[in-house]
Formats: structure tokens, C-alpha cells, sequence
């Protein structure tokens, strides 16, 4: 399967799980996903100008990015980015594709492609274990479905 049918078949995956299931709030979102990755150092992305297509903005001080790797990496930011929940882009700054939190910054971007406010601070990035992550939004899903009696007959109202 190439980069681009891996990235479908994520967001599909994840419009499933959106439009099913419990409704969660932007920060139950957020610990779901950080109980479901790890931390890391700095990570790679694949583009050019560090101009990211693939990312979910959770509030306004963290987002989802999809990296070079086929792989998805919570980024917290130092601050509120005020920009990030309307903004139709991001650039995330880089050195040579590498992004290491501390350094690097989000910057996000309108639709004619300029900024939408000051660029935003990586603090943490983290590694999302995709798996675990359906595993648990399935868990969920099962959680809330309600219990129903084995031994319950169907309503017999036509007599």
C-alpha cells in the first residue's frame, strides 16, 4: 500500500471511530491519546517548506500530526496557540525533516497561506500507538452500548 493509501485508510479509520460511539470532549480526546503513545525526542516529517496536509488540532494547545513514517505523533505546545483550531494549514519548523520539541514550532497558517498568529512552541511529542488507540476507542464504543437481558422476549403487541 503506498503513503497515500495508508493516510486514507487512517482517516477513514478515525471518521469511523468519530461517527460512532460515545462523543468525547477535546480533552477527553487528548487523554486518550496520551495514554496511548510514548514520548519521544524528535521525530521525522516528509514535506517540503515543513508545510504539514495531515493533522487534527485538539484545542487550542495540541494537535495530531501524520509524519514521514506513516506514523501519527501528538505535539503539546508550550502555550495557547490561538490560531490553531481555525487554521486550513501548518507549517511545523524543522531541521533538515527532524522536529524536536523545545526547538521547533508550529506555525499556523490561512487559506491564502499566511499566518493566522505568532508561531507556537513544541513542548512534548509523542508517538501514538495507532493500535492501541482503535483498541481502546472499541472499548469505549462496547462500553456505552447498552446491556440488554439475554432472557428478554420481543414485545408481542399485534394480539
Amino acid at each position: 500500500m503506498n503513503k497515500h493509501g495508508i493516510y486514507l485508510s487512517l482517516a477513514l479509520v478515525l471518521a469511523g471511530c468519530a461517527s460512532s460511539g460515545p462523543t468525547l470532549t477535546t480533552e477527553e480526546r487528548l487523554q486518550l491519546y496520551r495514554a496511548n503513545s510514548t514520548p519521544v525526542g524528535s521525530f521525522r516529517i516528509d514535506n517540503r517548506n515543513g508545510r504539514v496536509t495531515q493533522w487534527t488540532a485538539l484545542g487550542d494547545q495540541a494537535l495530531t500530526v501524520f509524519a514521514a513514517t506513516s506514523q501519527t505523533y501528538l505535539l503539546e505546545l508550550r502555550n495557547r496557540c490561538s490560531g490553531l483550531s481555525f487554521a486550513t494549514s501548518i507549517t511545523i519548523s524543522n531541521s533538515f525533516g527532524t522536529v524536536t520539541p523545545g526547538f521547533d514550532s508550529v506555525q499556523p497558517l490561512s487559506a491564502g497561506r499566511t499566518a493566522t498568529s505568532p508561531s507556537c512552541r513544541i513542548a512534548s511529542a509523542r508517538r501514538i500507538n495507532n493500535r492501541s488507540l482503535q483498541e481502546a476507542k472499541q472499548d469505549m464504543r462496547e462500553a456505552s452500548l447498552v446491556e440488554r437481558d439475554p432472557n428478554a422476549k420481543p414485545d408481542d403487541s399485534s394480539n
